[in-house]
């Protein structure tokens, strides 16, 4: 079990220094240090060139015209989405920074130097969960311009308390889990490499990442994740290489060092306490799914493509990209673990990855290397900084504002950033006191998110959700009590070993019973509400059916004497679906590379121009959420969804063919690990 040790052994590095929690000294030498310092250097200029650039732009142009009203410098669809202008490399590159975290140096090495190849599995199958984003779920999202996965929900089911839910849910996650961890886990290694104290290397990282995040938007986010992305995959590259060097290659670490068999493979028994093979094989894609295919930290970036392909040409990239991850990350662990196994079992298997980069890097590697690990935490934090202030400001200050200005908005977006630093900060001696940091985060994760991944695969899959939205809601409701029942008993118990019991169940086997749970309530409640409905004489579509045949029909569509085309509402304001979506409605032939629309709840009033002369309709236009509304039955339903996808596959082969190329490498490595 991973657990964070706040001491290491004094380590001598390469270069003969000494270094270590205990000395407080630097593990790096004048070469390192200038490694590093250059890496910042570049670091920053990307991150505040586009600000600079504008304000001289500004300044070069002199003051506007006296009756000129001037344009919102930063847009919401500029802060959130980058003005949804990502080609399909950045939108891979940001996919793969914003996932890979100080928290992966530092767990997946532990957990390598604990149990071994097990931990692999989280890794590979994401690669399969990307897919799934970029061929199935991503288009569905891209054909309605959302902001955010949670008024994707709202559109589907018809009403605003589901998506409130998973808003509040998701923020909470971010403050206390994602910031905190992947902060804690970049001071560690900062103390471990620099010697900086653990809560100085947090403040120093969180304001450096916090002011970019905060100034640029998802824009700057992106430009700054596809250098951190390079010099990630390159240090650990170079990690890996010179730890199989050290070693003799995977054959000498086999046979000439005192590691057991079981480290070698991915798949251990059904009852294994952390990596039982039923968890990882089928357990997992509930947790997962909810990660790579519904988060907003993930879907955000490729909600930002320019167009359909670069979206999902993004998805494959970044898929091959996780593949090389468990040999960059997991087999350094298992080296660390054959090379220095009484420090391990003194100081704990965290300090793996640290204490191996001090021992065996030469100089200039170390720094590079140190350089790389700060780029996966600046990234994390990134990308986590700003969709939680997209959440906060579309899901929860709109609300509260509707009548909000688009400058507004992107204030409020950067306030957010600043709030979001404030309590990762405060709740980071409350992370820190955690013994099993890893496991618990991911324990967490299938206690609670396995009723949103459900929630998501019913609207996607269900046609006319709407009529459904309070056997969603109630399902949602059922599973997150299940979930934090769960959880109650893991702190209270602080016991995850296998077995039936409810309060041993392993987190695995809970996430797939919790997500079979919630599916199981909310078919029962479909089946039982259209029985009502059949004995109260009729459903609600059907009687809006008989209204609207004796209404004279508007010759454009629009609102009529009995209401909308496409929906009305009740007395309690939930949203009913008139009859014409009692059937699917046909799929529409689109070009793939046209360009994205405008960003869902944009209205056609109050334009105003974007960095590429598009204009952004402004906030909250009840016929423009109609017509999102709408578009998204387009892409809904089995019928519907898999003649997308066929079609799609049909004019796409590159794509088509590239994906497979991807899952047979995952195939391959999975059977070859076995």
């Amino acid at each position: 079990m991973a657990t964070f040790s706040m001491n290491t052994t004094n380590a001598t590095n390469h270069t003969g220094i000494d270094c270590g929690f205990d000395t407080g000294s630097s593990c790096l030498g004048g070469l390192d240090a200038v490694v590093v310092a250059i890496y910042f250097v570049i670091l920053l200029v990307i991150a505040f060139w586009p600000t600079v650039s504008a304000l001289f732009k500004r300044l070069r142009n002199g003051p506007a015209p006296p009756n000129h009203e001037p344009a919102v410098e930063v847009n919401p669809s500029d802060f959130f989405l980058a003005s949804r202008e990502m080609g399909a490399w950045a939108v891979a590159a940001s996919l793969f920074s914003s996932n890979i975290g100080s928290e992966h140096f530092i767990g997946l090495a532990g957990e390598g130097a604990n149990s071994g190849l097990a931990v692999s599995g989280f890794e590979w199958s994401a690669g399969v969960m990307l897919m799934i984003l970029g061929w199935v779920f991503f288009p569905a999202y891209f054909h309605t311009s959302v902001m955010t996965t949670p008024e994707w929900v709202q559109q589907r089911f018809g009403t605003r308390r589901i998506r409130m839910t998973i808003s509040v849910i998701s923020l909470l996650l971010y403050c206390f889990t994602k910031i905190s961890v992947t902060l804690y886990a970049g001071g560690v290694i900062l103390k471990a490499l620099l010697g900086w104290d653990l809560y100085l290397s947090c403040a120093v990282l969180i304001c450096a990442t916090g002011t970019y995040t905060a100034v640029g938007g998802l824009r700057v986010v992106v430009y700054t994740e596809v250098f951190q992305t390079v010099a990630l995959v390159i240090g650990g590259l170079l990690m890996t290489t010179f730890a199989y060097t050290k070693v003799g290659g995977w054959h000498g670490l086999e046979n000439d060092y005192d590691i057991p068999q079981s480290y070698f493979h991915v798949f251990r028994p059904s009852t294994d306490n952390d990596y039982p093979w039923t968890g990882m094989v089928f357990g997992i894609f509930p947790a997962s799914m909810w990660y790579w295919c519904t988060d907003q930290v993930i879907v955000q970036r490729v909600l930002s493509a320019r167009t359909e392909r670069d979206g999902r040409l993004g998805t494959i990239v970044a898929a091959l990209l996780k593949v090389s991850v468990p040999f960059m990350m997991v087999v350094p662990g298992i080296v660390c673990k054959a090379l220095y196994s009484e420090a391990l079992v003194e100081h704990g298997h965290d300090v793996a990855y640290p204490l191996l980069v001090a021992k065996i890097l030469p100089p200039g590697v170390v720094g590079f290397v140190t350089a790389s690990m700060l780029a996966a935490l600046m990234s994390s934090l990134a990308s986590v900084f700003n969709s939680s202030s997209t959440l906060f400001t579309i899901e929860i200050w709109q609300v509260a504002r509707p009548q909000a200005s688009d400058r507004e908005l992107v204030m409020v977006g950067r306030l957010a950033v600043v709030l979001s630093c404030i309590v990762g900060l405060v709740w980071l001696p409350i992370v820190g006191d955690n013994d099993q940091l890893f496991v618990f985060i991911q324990s967490v994760s299938n206690y609670l998110s396995p009723p949103i991944f459900t929630l998501f695969m019913l609207a996607l899959f269900v046609e006319n959700a709407e009529r459904y939205e309070r056997c969603a809601f109630v399902a949602l409701l059922v599973g997150f009590t299940l979930g934090v029942a769960r959880l109650v008993c893991h702190t209270v118990y602080h016991d995850t070993d296998g077995g039936t019991d409810f309060t041993q169940m392993n987190y695995l086997h809970f996430g797939l019973l919790s997500a079979v749970i919630t599916a199981t309530v909310f078919l029962a409640l479909a089946k039982a509400q259209g029985y009502s409905e059949k004995v109260a004489g009729g459903s609600t579509q059907q009687r809006l059916l008989l209204q609207s045949s004796s209404a004279t029909p508007s010759p454009t569509g629009s609102r009529t004497s009995t209401g909308s085309a496409t929906e009305s509402s009740t007395a309690d304001g939930t949203a009913q679906p008139s009859a014409s979506i009692l059937v699917a409605p046909p799929m529409e032939t689109a070009e793939h590379d046209v360009e994205r629309s405008a960003p869902a709840g944009l209205a056609a009033s109050a334009k105003t121009p974007l960095h590429g002369g598009r204009a952004t309709p402004s906030i909250n236009d009840a016929d423009t959420m109609e017509t999102k509304a709408a578009e998204s039955k387009k892409i809904t339903g089995v019928a519907n969804l898999f003649a997308h996808i066929k079609g799609e596959a049909r004019d796409d082969w590159k794509h088509c063919a590239l994906t497979g190329v991807v899952l047979v490498a995952t195939l391959a490595v999975y059977i070859g690990y076995a």
